[in-house]
């Protein structure tokens, strides 16, 4: 009785305030994060890598590892035809304008947010310490949060360590290790049976580290959702996969195509995201998660291709010729189709991030990005990245831009090889002098190497540079190997295990213990080097417990962000949508452009009044207004016409309804 007097309450101020438009994904502002919304209608209207770092070209062009190794958290996507054999297991068209443009203008109405006070992190750390991000990455492929009893194991680890983040895979490949209503539950790497319904391993993660000072950031493969390997595949029907695979039909079928050297196509294992309804399907499971959850962090690996020969669905191509008035296959190195698949990307990424800042402002936005090969040395020498050019993830814009918190590249590199531990050093040394006002961390491969040799590696990333700039942490890789000799694939992999220095190799998990506590402190260890035994003193990296840095733009904002969305009348359709130019004017000029699914976006507005103008593909005209505030996101909406309803028409201005908090 007391819920429906309550509902009944609830539903009568909704009606006296006044209703107006729902955002597209109806979210719901939290804490310090507000929503303003300006409506316009014109009524014609880690699974383990393989031993990886070193990349050498191949005929096709795509990247392909120096020796075998360990699957790291982010590796080529493969195709279905050709599945790699690791040693071990995972990983606007436009016309002329019209004389008589079609205008509409309303007025912003901002909606309030509902305080929400979310659970955090209880323990203290040292307040001598200089804050510094300590992460680890935890792969879903092993061991590690899939029981009780491995995330008792994993919070003390980690506490030994005086590790204050945790990375942790919840989605692997299109399954859970969280409660979902879009997806099925995971099967767990150790047996063929889903995580039990009575146990949420993200949700004791999340209180198990909080209560110990300790962040949990939610690591999803973005656009892979199968894998090569049976053990991870699942008959579930309401997978992915099976609904909109390679067996789907027609715009059913999601999944990325690989253009082959006769010109057939092949597909991958991945979603495209020049796909409209994967992008969007993408979109929703992150944020189902955002809203669900208390995690402190979203982090997302695989947001790339594969190589340059990927993005051949039927429907990315179509938009894409449909936008530069061409017909057929691109060819995979012509400049604007590179450069139509990187915005792709992009695109993505920058939804994801504004649509999550209206649900929760204070959650971390971050990514496992490409350093394969050498580092750029100069700005010109980024766009020769393998980051860049070969897999279209340009992460330097993203952070450049500010549609991401914090970079994680992936400098997965052998310190005892000098090219490999010389391009580590390149990359650490960009990360350092290219921060654009956001975190961009360094990432060892604690799996590649030995333990003091990765300690050395996270205290040179440690380092200011000659600038006197640093990073502000270190992401580690991995939890379910935390060194050459609990690398469990040296196990099967004759060849890469007899290139290591020291031999005989020798197979000791018990190692990763080792590792965590030479982190914080003075420890030995020994190995066998022949006939002798030998021992290692290392020095500790990590002495005492450390906060993680605040992030400024997150905790006290003196920017704003905008969500636009383009809806459709009777008589259009979605393509009419699609690379639309909008033009925003006020305090700063953008010019902004709208997705497969007509939305766009915008972060780091200067707060003030905006005017925005919408051109269609018949050249009419659409104007708004909307106004900008820091901390909050500004909802912007408009409503294409039909070819045939063309004219001028102003609408009488439109409250908008207030919104409530999660």
């Amino acid at each position: 009785m007391i819920r429906q007097i309550q509902s009944l309450f609830v539903l009568f101020l909704i009606l006296l305030i006044g209703c107006g438009p729902a955002a597209p994904t109806e979210p719901t502002a939290v804490a310090d994060g507000a929503t303003a919304t300006a409506t316009s209608t014109s009524t014609p209207q880690k699974p383990m890598p393989t031993i990886v770092p070193t990349e050498v070209p191949t005929s096709t062009g795509e990247p392909t590892p120096a020796t075998p190794s360990l699957q790291p958290v982010d590796t080529a996507t493969s195709t279905i035809a050709a599945p790699p054999a690791p040693s071990a297991s995972t990983t606007a068209e436009q016309q002329p304008p019209t004389t008589a443009p079609a205008t509409a203008t309303s007025e912003p109405t901002a909606i309030a947010a509902a305080p929400v006070t979310p659970v955090r992190a209880t323990a203290t750390a040292d307040p001598t310490a200089t804050p510094q991000i300590r992460a680890l990455w935890v792969d879903a492929f092993h061991s590690g949060f899939h029981t009780p009893e491995e995330v008792h194991q994993l919070i003390d680890d980690a506490r030994r360590g005086n590790i204050n983040t945790l990375i942790v895979q919840v989605r692997r490949r299109g399954d859970t290790f969280y409660r979902s209503t879009i997806e099925p539950p995971a099967e767990t790497a150790d047996e063929p049976a889903p995580v039990p319904t009575v146990f949420d391993p993200l949700q004791a993660l999340i209180d198990e580290a909080h209560a110990n000072g300790i962040e949990v950031h939610a690591w999803i493969a973005s656009l892979p959702v199968w894998h090569w390997n049976t053990k991870y595949q699942t008959t579930n029907p309401q997978h992915v996969w099976h609904r909109h695979g390679p067996a789907a039909s027609g715009r059913e079928n999601w999944v990325m195509m690989r253009l082959n050297d006769d010109g057939t196509l092949s597909p991958t294992y991945a979603l495209d995201p020049g796909h409209p309804d994967a992008a969007e399907y993408t979109v929703n499971v992150a944020l189902e998660l955002i809203r669900n959850y208390d995690i402190d962090g979203l982090h997302l690996d695989y947001i790339r291709y594969g190589s340059i020969y990927e993005g051949y669905n039927p429907v990315a191509v179509e938009r894409f010729n449909t936008h530069y008035g061409r017909s057929g296959q691109p060819d995979p190195s012509d400049a604007d189709w590179l450069q139509w698949r990187r915005d792709q990307v992009t695109a993505l990424v920058r939804r994801l991030y504004i649509e999550s800042y209206a649900i929760k402002p204070q959650v971390k936005i971050s990514a496992a990005v490409i350093t394969w090969g050498a580092g750029p040395t100069d700005e010109a020498s980024w766009t020769k990245t393998a980051a860049y050019a070969s897999v279209l993830q340009d992460w330097r814009a993203w952070t450049e831009e500010g549609i991401l918190d914090l970079a994680l590249p992936m400098n997965y590199y052998r310190e005892y090889i000098s090219g490999e531990r010389s391009a580590y050093d390149q990359w650490i040394a960009w990360a350092k002098d290219h921060q654009y006002g956001r975190h961009v961390l360094a990432g060892p491969g604690i799996y590649l190497n030995y333990i003091e040799d990765s300690l050395e590696q996270i205290r040179r990333a440690l380092e200011v540079s000659s600038s006197g700039a640093g990073v502000p942490g270190v992401s580690l890789y991995s939890y379910a190997a935390t060194n050459v000799y609990s690398n469990e694939d040296y196990r099967s992999n004759e060849e890469a295990r007899n290139k290591l220095p020291r031999q005989p190799w020798e197979y000791r998990p018990q190692l990763n213990s080792t590792f965590f506590t030479a982190l914080s402190r003075t420890t030995s260890y020994t190995y066998t080097s022949g006939a002798s035994v030998r021992t290692i003193n290392t020095q500790p990296v990590f002495p005492k417990p450390a906060p993680v840095p605040p992030m400024p733009w997150k905790e006290s904002p003196a920017a704003g962000q905008l969500s636009g969305s383009i809806h459709l009348a009777v008589g259009t359709s979605r393509e009419d949508a699609d690379g639309l130019v909008i033009s925003l004017a006020g305090p700063e000029v953008r010019m902004l452009h709208s997705d497969g699914n007509g939305w766009f976006g915008a972060v780091d507005l200067q707060p003030g009044s905006y005017h925005a103008t919408l051109t269609d593909r018949w050249g009419r005209v659409y104007e708004a207004d909307v106004t900008i505030r820091a901390g909050a996101v500004a909802q912007l909406e408009f409503t294409l016409q039909p070819r045939a309803g063309a004219g001028r028409i102003l609408l009488p201005l439109m409250a908008a309804g207030r919104g409530g908090g999660a």
